[in-house]
């Protein structure tokens, strides 16, 4: 009798332990799993770190059907700025996103070409960050134009996936106010805005950098800029640039 109660002791102990070691598994599983979502995560985030900053990759852009590519181009005023197209398969002349790190005397002048055109992102240094999206789909209707479609992004969904690496930057929104150039010294830019108020702005508002050629006094203008102008009080105002309206 008692061989038997030692035989049932033994077998009750190692069914203990191999219960005990199939409940521990989970939590290993768990933990690969996790692994595993922070190394997608990783995978879908683009960090470009010369150009300072990173774009979320939609979780329906599969690595084998966009590649970023980095380029320079040229405005319409000739200066070189640098992009990252998102192309799709291979087809450099349809990217799936664009995105531009512009000279803030220049950003307004980027050729559109066949693509919408572009929007402010936000702005670091001297530097200003707009993106492009293509108008409409470029393939005929297909396999290939349904997979283009799927990844088509909307123009809200890009700034939520947009940041800007590092300090001295602002994603702020970008504000116009339009006048007649009433007194263009080294020193104040002033302006009759189109309501009727006067407008100065101080002398590095009024750096060549940031202006057109060819305005002077009885120019009309465009001013971009962050920040809020109270009343006739420019005190609070970053300006982005100023363009001549022809």
């Amino acid at each position: 009798m008692k061989k038997y109660s030692h035989l049932f002791l033994i077998f009750l102990l190692i069914f203990t332990l191999t219960a005990c070691a199939a409940k521990a598994d989970p939590p290993v599983t768990k933990l690969a799993k996790a692994s595993r979502e922070t190394a997608d995560k990783a995978q879908n985030l683009y960090t470009n770190d010369e150009l300072s900053f990173s774009f979320v990759i939609p979780d329906s852009w599969e690595a084998e059907n966009y590649k970023p590519v980095v380029s320079i181009a040229t405005t319409q005023d000739g200066t070189k700025y640098t992009k990252v197209d998102f192309v799709f398969q291979s087809d450099k002349d349809n990217p799936l996103l664009s995105v531009m790190a512009v000279p803030k005397g220049s950003w307004g002048k980027i050729k559109k070409g066949e693509a919408l055109a572009p929007v402010f992102l936000g702005t670091k240094g001297d530097v200003v960050y707009c993106y492009s999206l293509p108008a409409s789909c470029p393939y005929d209707i297909g396999a290939k134009a349904d997979l283009y479609n799927s990844m088509f992004l909307l123009q809200e969904d890009v700034p939520k996936r947009f940041s800007i690496i590092g300090g001295n930057s602002s994603l702020e929104a970008i504000s116009t106010v339009e006048g007649v150039v009433q007194e263009g010294s080294m020193h104040t830019l002033m302006i009759t805005a189109d309501d009727g108020r006067t407008l100065a702005f101080a002398k590095d508002v009024a750096d060549k950098t940031y202006m057109d050629k060819g305005i002077v006094v009885g120019s009309k203008v465009k001013i971009n800029y962050q920040g809020t102008i109270n009343g006739t009080n420019t005190g609070k105002v970053n300006i982005i640039n100023v363009e001549k309206i022809k």
